[in-house]
This record gives C-alpha cells, sequence and structure tokens, in this order.
C-alpha cells in the first residue's frame, strides 16, 4: 500500500544488486508497476526510476525505458532540471555498459539540456510522520552546481566514442547534438556552437544508413533553423518563414504525452503484458486476459505489496492428469498412448515467489 512501498521499493533495489542477471528483467518491469501505482509523488517515482536504471540499466526493457522518459517529460520544470542534472552525473560515473541510463539520460539532455546551465537547489518539506520519529532530523539538502555547455556536449560525446557504444545511442546522441545546437545557439560559446554543427555532420558519410539519414535531415533542419532556406525548399503555398518555422518546431522540445493515448494504446494492442498475459497500464488498473478473470478471487494480486515478502501459502499442485488416445491396432489388440495434458498458466502469486521459492520436486516417473 501507500504507507510500506518506499521501505518495501528500496528493499527490491537492494535486492537487484544481488541478484542473479537473468531475474533482473522481471524485477525491473514489476518495480516499474509497482512504482507507477503506489508512488507517493512524482520526485520519489522519478528518483526510483533513475536508481533503478543505474543499478540494471543494461537489463532494462524498452517498455521501463519508455516509461521512465514519459514520467519525466510530464513532470514540472523544476524536475526535470533534477532529473537531467542528475542523469548526467549518472552518465559520467557510469562505464558505458549501463544501456538503459545512455538512453534516458541522453534523451533528456537532448530535450531539458539548457535547463541544467544554472545551479539547482531544492530542500524537501518536512516529513510528516504520525509518530514525529523523524522530527528532529534536518531534512536532506539536494543541490547540483551549473553546468557549461561545453561539459554537457563533452560528456555525450565521450559516451559516443566508446567502441561499446551501440548504435541506438549513436542514433539518440546525434539527435541529442542537433537539439543542443537549438538550445545553445544563443548561449554557448562560438567554438561549442562550431563543435555541435560538427558532431551532427560526423555521420553523412557513415555505413549505418539510419545514422547517415539523421546526419543529413539534421544539418538541413538546422541550416533552415537558421533562416538559410532554398528555393527548391519552398513549396506549394508555403513561404520561407513557413519553412524556417516548421525547423524550430522540429528543433523544439518534445510535446508533453497523453498518459489516456498510452492506456488507449495499450488496451487496443495488448502492449504491456506481464508473465501471465495481464494487460497493467499507467496510471490505471492491471487488464486481465478473459482466461485468467476466474482466478482472481482465489489468487494473490501481483500488485498487492502486503504479498510481496510475506509467507503466503502456495496453492497445492493440481493431480497429473493424461490423455488417452488410441492408435492402430497391432496383432488383433488396441493400443492406447498416454499424453501429457497441456501445461496451465502460471498463477500470480507474489512479486517475488518465482525468485524466492525452491524449486519444485521432480514428477515421479509414470
Amino acid at each position: 500500500n501507500n504507507e510500506n512501498v518506499e521501505t518495501l521499493t528500496a528493499e527490491l533495489l537492494n535486492y537487484l544488486v544481488l541478484c542473479p542477471r537473468e531475474h533482473r528483467v522481471d524485477i525491473c518491469t514489476r518495480v516499474l508497476r509497482v512504482v507507477e501505482k503506489y508512488s507517493p509523488d512524482d520526485r520519489w517515482r522519478v528518483d526510483t526510476l533513475i536508481t533503478m536504471l543505474t543499478i540494471a540499466g543494461r537489463e532494462c526493457n524498452r517498455e521501463v525505458l519508455n516509461f521512465a522518459i514519459v514520467y519525466i517529460s510530464r513532470a514540472n520544470e523544476e524536475l526535470r532540471t533534477y532529473a537531467t542534472h542528475k542523469l548526467l552525473k549518472a552518465i559520467r560515473d557510469d562505464d558505458g555498459t549501463q544501456k538503459g541510463l545512455l538512453v534516458v539520460g541522453i534523451w533528456c539532455i537532448g530535450e531539458y539540456g539548457d535547463l541544467i546551465l544554472k545551479d539547482y537547489n531544492y530542500v524537501p518539506p518536512p516529513s510528516s510522520n504520525a509518530d514525529n520519529s523523524n522530527a528532529n532530523e534536518e531534512p536532506v539538502h539536494i543541490s547540483f552546481m551549473a553546468l557549461d555547455p561545453t561539459t554537457v556536449v563533452k560528456t555525450v560525446e565521450d559516451v559516443t566514442k566508446r567502441h561499446t557504444c551501440p548504435e541506438e545511442v549513436q542514433e539518440l546522441a546525434l539527435t541529442c547534438f542537433a537539439k543542443l545546437n537549438d538550445r545553445f545557439a544563443t548561449i554557448a560559446d562560438e567554438q561549442t556552437v562550431k563543435k555541435l554543427n560538427n558532431l551532427v555532420k560526423k555521420h553523412k558519410g557513415s555505413h549505418s544508413l539510419e545514422l547517415q539519414l539523421r546526419s543529413c535531415e539534421y544539418t538541413a533542419l538546422i541550416s533552415v533553423a537558421k533562416g538559410n532556406v532554398a528555393q527548391e525548399d519552398v513549396t506549394g503555398e508555403s513561404t520561407a518563414q513557413d519553412v524556417i518555422a516548421a525547423a524550430k518546431e522540429a528543433l523544439s522540445r518534445m510535446p508533453v504525452v497523453d498518459l489516456a493515448v498510452i492506456q488507449r494504446k495499450q488496451k487496443l494492442t495488448g502492449e504491456y503484458k506481464d508473465s501471465d498475459n495481464a494487460s497493467a497500464v499507467p496510471g490505471g488498473k492491471s487488464v486481465s486476459s478473459s482466461n485468467n478473470k476466474s482466478n482472481e478471487a482465489a489468487e494473490p494480486n501481483l500488485l498487492d505489496l502486503n504479498d510481496i515478502f510475506g509467507a503466503a501459502p502456495t496453492p497445492a499442485p493440481a493431480a497429473e492428469t493424461s490423455i488417452k488416445k488410441p492408435i492402430a491396432k497391432q496383432n488383433g489388440t488396441t493400443k492406447t498412448e498416454k499424453q501429457p495434458e497441456p501445461p496451465k498458466a502460471q498463477s500470480d502469486l507474489d512479486l517475488l515467489s518465482d525468485i524466492f521459492s525452491a524449486p519444485a520436486a521432480p514428477a515421479p516417473p509414470v
């Protein structure tokens, strides 16, 4: 519930550091759902997601990365500044192996890079605990120093220079450079702006078609946004000013994502599915398939935090049955062949039951 979500999520993140890598994908996805449903405020949600990216960024799937970006983009400007500062620091401390951290961090730097050019200070309000257990504790003061445009550009450039940098991150970095060229046009010095132009043009002869295409298109957009409009760029009833405005809009910040649109899309396409083919939408309840509706009353809810570390009894396994299928007659007798019953879908047990429970004993031979 909302009262113990912070404590239990902290335990999950601590376990995420030590657990085997093959379990991290599932834990990250489930932490996302828990955070989405029980988060006390936006700041705690963003903090938790960034912490998870620094721990298991290479194991986070696209679903987790998308929702991390959505939550940051929907926050206010103060929280965007905090998230971008924290992500940039995490990228500088990382060795380049946490791909998810790089994806979310570089996206935020490209969108909100101008916000981290000034100092950031935040003092959390005093906690209102009923037992006044933390009444004498001073709130933690959070502060980040202002960065200069050259440092911001160099941080992203250093990521792309690593030989282990994935092509997807290279593509995002190219978009980031194009966005920063627009953000820093009137802020940075001439040398930094020239460097950004060169970084955008760097892949015009790349062997990767996507990098080559982005490099050429972003170079053209930057040129047009600065007022360099060729006659062939003006078509139909549009004017040169319309073309310049369109180029500036393409390089401006992304509009805020409407969660209602995502919810409707996920309900229709079933993109947000758990291990039991149940769909969960941001800001709403999980939507299970019709085959699992009859089991909801008897089985504990996956998102019920009271059952995460509890010792809820595991339902007894059903008796093994077999289906006899007649086969061809041999020597006047009909033989039957036993076929195992199709396996049933796994039920929604508590959050970590499949990780902490002991492996099932092998079935006795028939």
